[in-house]
């Protein structure tokens, strides 16, 4: 698998019906989503607002166009925009009820092994819990990768990892069994 995009088609192609993307931001990889998926019903959490452990952005006003970007291109799609912490988001959805989740939210650390713990629940066995920007801490600044590693180390999962290493930041997904 190339790129993210490629997660995507291989939802498709499992027959998946419904998912959440944590982290959505303007909504690219949750249009790109439902392009692939027709008929996807798409849960896209994001809080939209500053806070002190995300260091991306501060400023209210790039979260409100990022959220206004978002809803606008999303329309046309079978999308719910949850404006909440992905902690707080995720106790709304019953235990295996999604066939996928795509996490690319705060790259902390602690805040991806607490996506990867709690929304793996969500999951069915047989769907696939994902995410963006597997790589090391030196490489981007972030935990993804080690919380990735220990998380499918712990449970014995395998890791894969889509071809982005040379050009863009790479994804990583496992099926959870």
């Amino acid at each position: 698998m190339r790129h993210r995009g490629g997660l995507a088609m291989l939802f498709r192609m499992l027959g998946f019906k419904i998912g959440v993307e944590v982290g959505v931001a303007a909504g690219k990889f949750s249009n790109i989503i439902c392009e692939a998926m027709p008929g996807v019903k798409l849960f896209c959490v994001d809080v939209w607002e500053p806070y002190a452990e995300y260091a991306d952005y501060q400023e209210i006003s790039i979260f409100e166009t990022l959220y206004n970007d978002a809803k606008a291109k999303l329309a046309q799609y079978d999308c719910t925009l949850i404006k909440k912490f992905s902690m707080d988001a995720v106790k709304d959805f019953e235990d295996e009820s999604l066939d996928f989740v795509y996490i690319d939210s705060n790259h902390r650390y602690s805040f991806v092994r607490d996506d990867i713990r709690e929304w793996t629940k969500k999951v069915k066995k047989g769907g696939i819990v994902s995410g963006h920007d597997y790589g090391t801490m030196e490489e981007m600044g972030v935990g993804v990768k080690q919380a990735v590693d220990e998380y499918v180390k712990e449970h014995n999962y395998q890791v894969n990892v889509t071809g982005e290493r040379l050009k863009f930041r790479p994804s990583w997904w496992f099926i959870k069994t």
